[in-house]
């Protein structure tokens, strides 16, 4: 099975961090049913810095 991660920062004014990760998902699982789906919306330390990653139901943490 092909995982795929799908970690996006937010398209200011148009879509949240969390919106950007579930469109792009949507997408990709229609073109690859069978893949797994990791969503780990990410910010680059700006606006909804704070909300990113562990509000999102499933992240991946850092490895040390």
């Amino acid at each position: 099975m092909t995982t795929i991660v799908i970690a996006p920062d937010a398209f200011k004014g148009t879509a949240t961090t969390h919106d950007a990760a579930a469109y792009l998902a949507e997408g990709i699982a229609e073109a690859l049913p069978d893949a797994e789906l990791v969503l780990v919306p990410m910010a680059d330390g700006g606006e909804g810095t704070a909300s990113s990653p562990k509000a999102s139901p499933r992240h991946c943490p850092m490895p040390s």
